[in-house]
């Protein structure tokens, strides 16, 4: 199949990639989406594609609003040839009907959205649909093995497809940005990304509090952070924040200040516990230990390669514990460990994903 197409509920860097990527291998492209009733918001940086949208929505989205858009999407399918066209949809929130229009489709799930009920019932509910969205597909697409571990056990459907967050392919010919020599009596700790994680912020509290020779650096997107979170680490001299940054372009700068990539998640839920996110596959790739939640998919990943530790971000014993434990011989232990994983590796790999797709 050449026709493809997408459909989308929240439109992200990722997903605009993802999309780019079937662009640049042939497919004919078309792509649908919400757009929300917020300011300042780029629904399409790309030049590759159009976003067509389906309907405005408001950013706090009810449950009752996500069905009765479901019905948009009905009636752009009704417009194609089904026999002539595979239909892709990002996340439940969009192939919940998917299963019932009589189509081919690919299911791509980077967040098992069960997550946010609270009662039992409809979380069991939500995941045995989840199931069963993945079961009519001709493909599904997770973004971390975690997904279908949980799901599945070892036991997974022969049409489930991994394409992990890794890294953009540009990242193999930006030019290399060389490190400041690691010294233990300060260590500079990184986060890149969305920040917006309370237990990213606690870490970086209790570090700055605890160790002033040490630096805890952030870079990116603080606006879903309150002004009273955000004076809380003001307050600290060795805090830093700097503002967004451009993916990949700014990775090898960003990742070369910093000693340490923080990866820490709030795990109360069952999504942050499965899921691999980029910044593990960006700190490998740049060189960098990193530091990830315990009892997690990501730590066991961490714990296996040796390429960091494993800190709780909620116990401040246990943070102190950790920090103390960092010299220049696991600093050096943990860098080898990277440097004997191979570059291409940890780059994006549709290359499996987009032949099944064409053997469709």
């Amino acid at each position: 199949m050449n026709h493809v197409v997408f459909f989308v509920f929240d439109p992200s860097p990722r997903i605009e990639r993802r999309i780019e990527d079937f662009v640049d291998a042939g497919f004919n492209v078309e792509v649908y989406g919400y757009k929300y009733d917020v300011v300042n918001v780029d629904y399409c940086n790309s030049t590759k594609y159009t976003y067509n949208v389906l309907a405005t929505i408001p950013h706090a989205v009810s449950y009752k609003v996500r069905v009765m858009g479901l019905k948009e999407i009905k009636k752009v399918v009704q417009k194609y040839d089904k026999k002539e066209t595979l239909f892709y949809f990002f996340s439940l929130n969009v192939a919940a009907i998917a299963p019932f229009l009589g189509i081919k489709y690919v299911f791509e799930e980077s967040d098992m959205l069960f997550d946010r009920f609270g009662k039992i019932i409809l979380r069991k509910a939500v995941i045995a649909f989840n199931k069963y969205v993945i079961k009519k597909s001709a493909i599904t697409v997770m973004t971390s093995e975690g997904f279908a571990q949980f799901y599945y056990g070892d036991k997974r459907p022969d049409n489930i497809e991994f394409v992990l967050n890794k890294v953009n392919a540009k990242c193999l010919h930006l030019p290399s940005v060389i490190k400041k020599t690691f010294d233990v009596n300060h260590i500079r700790f990184g986060f890149a990304g969305n920040i917006r994680y309370q237990a990213t912020l606690n870490l970086a509290e209790v570090i700055a509090k605890l160790y002033p020779q040490h630096e805890f650096h952030f870079y990116g997107n603080t606006e879903a952070l309150s002004k009273d979170k955000l004076q809380v680490l003001e307050k600290y001299p060795n805090v830093f924040f700097h503002g967004l940054f451009k993916n990949p372009d700014d990775l090898p700068s960003i990742y070369a200040s910093m000693d340490f990539c923080v990866c820490n998640y709030d795990i109360t839920g069952v999504n942050p516990r499965y899921a691999e996110p980029n910044k593990l596959y960006e700190a490998m790739f740049f060189d960098t230990p990193i530091l990830v939640s315990p009892n997690t998919f990501i730590g066991k990943k961490v714990r296996i390669l040796n390429i960091g530790l494993e800190i709780d971000s909620y116990n401040e014993s246990f943070i102190k514990k950790t920090i103390d434990s960092i010299s220049d011989s696991s600093f050096r232990y943990f860098v080898q460990n990277i440097n004997s994983i191979p570059k291409e590796s940890l780059v994006t790999d549709n290359v499996t994903l987009m032949k099944k797709v064409r053997s469709l």
